[in-house]
Order: structure tokens, then sequence, then C-alpha cells
């Protein structure tokens, strides 16, 4: 072989390296600049992971893609069944990055919801809390907000909720895969969806004359009283519910029973429908299990009531304004 044929093939044999090294450099540069990985110098977390994002109304966890927020975006924060908020200001959608570098914290995931983006602190995690922070109930602060951020920080908690609680298919057992852009999860081994749980409930506040009956059961804060709400059972309607419960618990029966309005409540999973009813007969029999105390009440002499952000306080203001109008 002459010296210019071998000179040919090793040049070959030497491009071939040179090829897959030009290629993965092209690859790294692609994914690099679509996907964008920020390492935390405090080792807390290696990057901020998109875990869902929600798109018009509807929930997509499959986008899981590392991102950088940018630094000035303000998000919810949420810790377990608490939110942070500014201690002086109130404000509960806080700048991304001096929060998180402020109180150190520990991110679980982060979710986008329209503009709106709540994130999932490790509820594990101690610290001191900076005087320009608090961390509040999420039932307390719905009673500071309107009406927008109340429906914001009640569908966040709950997607929350449902995304840490629908991992695995309960058929199964096999990983659950999150759709793109639906409230949906599926199991492809058996083909199961999962979707968000609602647990649906009732509440009957019932009026006779210009008296309310409120009860308070053994786990409400102390001194509050509230009107009469239990879970439909299976097979059941909202209303047959509404008598089952209120015979069930006060021994009593009702008659014209109105409905009065909705309201999700995610502690856990609850969706309240709430009633209006009437006294038909029956004396106050407890059922000491659920119900601590229970009596009748007129508008001048009410007991502490709920948040007033919950719809078992509209319930009980609309039916004191029932009761001043026949005084």
């Amino acid at each position: 072989m002459s010296h210019c044929a071998l000179g040919k093939m090793d040049l070959k044999e030497a491009a071939w390296p040179i090829l897959f090294l030009g290629l993965c450099c092209f690859l790294i540069v692609i994914f690099s600049g679509s996907s964008r990985l920020v390492r935390d110098d405090r080792g807390l977390h290696e990057g901020w992971l998109l875990t869902s994002m929600l798109y018009n109304g509807t929930v997509d966890f499959n986008m899981t893609h590392n991102i950088e927020p940018a630094d000035e975006e303000t998000c919810l924060f949420f810790m377990g069944s608490q939110i942070i908020v500014g201690a002086k200001t109130r404000h509960i959608t806080l700048p991304f990055r001096f929060t998180v570098d402020t109180l150190n914290l520990k991110i679980i995931s982060l979710h986008c919801d329209n503009d709106i983006k709540f994130i999932h602190c490790d509820r594990e995690l101690h610290f001191d809390v900076h005087e320009d922070y608090e961390i509040i109930s999420i039932k307390k602060i719905l009673s500071e907000v309107d009406a927008k951020l109340e429906s914001q920080i009640l569908r966040a908690y709950h997607c929350l909720n449902w995304d840490k609680q629908s991992q695995y298919c309960g058929q199964c057992g096999a990983k659950l895969e999150s759709q793109s852009q639906k409230t949906e999860k599926k199991c492809l081994a058996c083909n199961v969806s999962v979707f968000p749980r609602f647990s649906p409930a009732v509440m009957v506040l019932i009026r006779k004359g210009n008296q309310l009956l409120l009860a308070r059961s053994p786990h409400f804060p102390p001194g509050v009283y509230s009107a009469i709400a239990g879970f439909i059972d299976v097979g059941e309607s909202a209303e047959a519910a509404a008598h089952r419960e209120v015979k069930e618990e006060l021994g009593i029966e009702i008659s014209d029973l109105e409905y009065f309005g909705t309201q999700p409540w995610p502690f856990p999973d609850s969706f309240m429908i709430a009633f209006k009813a009437t006294y038909l007969q029956g004396e106050l029999e407890l059922e000491v299990d659920e119900i601590e105390d229970a009596g009748w009440f007129s508008p001048d002499d009410l007991p502490a009531m709920p948040p007033s952000a919950s719809i078992a306080r509209k319930l009980i203001e609309s039916s004191l304004a029932d009761c001043r109008k026949i005084i």
C-alpha cells in the first residue's frame, strides 16, 4: 500500500471522533438553551424544578423543565397548610428571589397558574422568620384578601395537595403519569385515569322564627359556632343528605329546604353545598361524637362565628338578615 493511501485512511479514521465530538457539543448547546439549570450555593436544591404548570385554567403536570424564574416575579409560598405573607404589608404574592434568599427556603416544587406562580416549600423546614415575614394559616389569610386572590389560593392549595397525594395508581401501584394541559394523571400499566378529588358536603342553617340553630364541633376553635355540615353519602342527593345530617346530628326535622350557594374548601378536598331550612318538629338530641353543643340564637345574642371568607359565615349573615326582616 502506498504512503498516499495510508495517509488517506488515517485521516478518514481520525474524522469520526471529531464528528462525534462536534455532535455532542451541538446537542449540549441546544438543550442548555431550552432548559437552564440554576444551582443554589447553599446546596438546598440543584435546580428549580417546574413539576406542574396550569395553562388557561387547566393543569399541566407534564411540564417538568428546570427553569430560572425571574428574580422580580411574585409568587405564593405555601408551607403545609400555611402561607408566607408580608408581616407589615400583608402581601401574599412575594418577590421570588428575594424571599427565597432572605428566608433560606427549600423549594419542593414550583407551579404556574396563568399569571400566578405558587411554590411548595419543605413543610419540615425550620428557620427563624425574618421580621418582614409571617407564616400564618391559609384559612386565616382568606379573610384578608379579595375574591380573586381567595379563589387563586384555594385553587393552588387544592392542586398542591392533589399532586402530592396522587403519585401512584390505587389499582395496581404503578407510577402515575401526568397528562399535558389536563387535570388528569394516568396509569399506563392499567389505563386508569385519576382526577382531582372532590368530597361533596352539605351545610344547613336552620331558622325558627327570628332564631338560628348554631352548633359547634369538638374540632372548632374555642367558642366558635356554625351551621350543621356533613358529607354526602354514596347514592345520596344533596337534599337527602341535608335532611339526614340534621336528623342524625340534632334529632330534629326540617322543611322548606332552600339552596344558598357553593364553595370549594380544600381542607383537604371538600366542596360545600349550602342550604337554608326551616325548623319543622322535634327536640334537640345531639350526636355527641359529632356535636359538642348546639342552641337557638337570636341576632342580638350570637356566639363567635366562622371566618368571613367561609361560606358558613356568608350563610349565617344572610340568614341573620332574614331574621331581622320579621322582628
